[in-house]
């Protein structure tokens, strides 16, 4: 296949992906819309990834966040929606996955529309995790590559999807966050080893964490914005 054929199929895989997506919603769009719930179904692991020359460099291992994403995802959702719908009610909901169920809102629809019905709202925001699309990872967590002893730029990234759901289950809108995702951040700066021997030390695991905490921030409101709200 030569280049410009598979440069043109990439360019028509891309269109087709992102004719898929619905459009932004504006306030005329939910001028019906009373009360919305936020639901979180974001991986609270933390995971903390090193890639090696070879397959034998790697190592992984995890900050667990225990609710702190969760908190971070909730709160941006709600202090963006205050400036934005400020006439809205928003409230924090759970959801008891079905044993096996996937963490997304589309594998959950119907649980989500039993959720949205017994809360009495008429949208559900659901934050959950995607892949990395250039660099490698998943949700929201630290990756880096090794050469040697020596580690590159820490990876800090948030890939999360922003769902919203009509009080049926029906997708409104999807968006994601691409904006300083991931965050390029020095070695120094989080005092992270290469070798993962301080991740132990409470510090260290301070500081990962609230630069998890920071990205994931920036991504819930890049991805609220690209939605409309």
């Amino acid at each position: 296949m030569n280049k410009l054929l598979r440069t043109t199929i990439t360019l028509g895989a891309a269109g087709l992906l992102l004719a898929a997506c619905a459009a932004p919603r504006t306030a005329k769009d939910d001028a019906a819309v009373r009360a919305v719930a936020v639901v979180s179904l974001l991986d609270e692991s933390g995971p903390v990834r090193r890639l090696g020359f070879t397959v034998f460099g790697n190592a992984r291992d995890g900050i667990p966040q225990n609710g702190k994403l969760k908190q971070v995802a909730v709160d941006t959702v709600k202090q963006r929606l205050a400036a934005t719908r400020p006439q809205w009610t928003v409230k924090a909901a759970d959801i008891e996955l079905p044993a096996g169920a996937k963490p997304t809102a589309g594998a959950n629809t119907a649980a989500l529309a039993a959720m949205a019905a017994r809360m009495g709202v008429d949208q559900v925001f659901v934050l959950e995790d995607s892949m990395g699309q250039n660099l490698p990872g998943q949700g929201v967590g630290l990756t880096f590559r090794t050469m040697g002893e020596k580690a590159g730029p820490m990876m800090v990234h948030a890939y999360i999807g922003l769902v919203v759901l009509d009080r049926n289950g029906k997708e409104l809108v999807r968006r994601g966050a691409t904006r300083d995702n991931p965050h390029m951040t020095p070695e120094s700066e989080l005092g992270l080893r290469p070798d993962l021997s301080n991740l132990g030390d409470p510090k260290v695991r301070d500081t990962v964490s609230q630069a998890l905490q920071r990205r994931l921030k920036g991504a819930v409101e890049e991805a609220m914005e690209r939605a409309g709200y």
